[in-house]
């Protein structure tokens, strides 16, 4: 089996059941205990799944936007720091392009940017 249809069947059968163990995942698709971090990283890197201690949950839009969040409100003093430094390499008129973070959020309240989202 592809490393993509391994992929696509654990993100089925994370949508029946929410959570899957290493262990049973590496039974099911009878692979290695390695092929079965990457397979669990590659999905928690492209943010369809969360990696837990010895296997994988589902993560929902509502998780997603809870722990965004709740990051807006840690080290907030910092994140002001940093925005205001890094306003510093902005010149006016210039174009910035950013992803999604809370820190960037902070410099784009800071700079006054006129946000577009896609």
């Amino acid at each position: 089996m592809y490393q993509e249809q391994r992929l696509s069947k654990i993100l089925e059968l994370l949508k029946e059941r929410d959570a899957l163990s290493a262990k049973e995942m590496i039974d099911y698709l009878n692979v290695s205990r390695d092929t079965i971090r990457r397979d669990f990283s590659i999905l928690e890197n492209r943010g369809l799944a969360k990696r837990t201690h010895g296997g994988i949950i589902s993560i929902d839009e509502k998780t997603q936007i809870s722990s965004f969040n709740e990051r807006i409100k840690e080290f907030t003093k910092a994140k002001k720091s940093i925005a205001k430094n890094a306003k510093e390499f902005i010149k006016t008129n210039s174009v910035c392009f950013f992803d999604v973070s809370t820190i960037t959020l902070k410099l784009a309240a800071y700079t006054k940017l006129k946000v577009y989202q896609n």
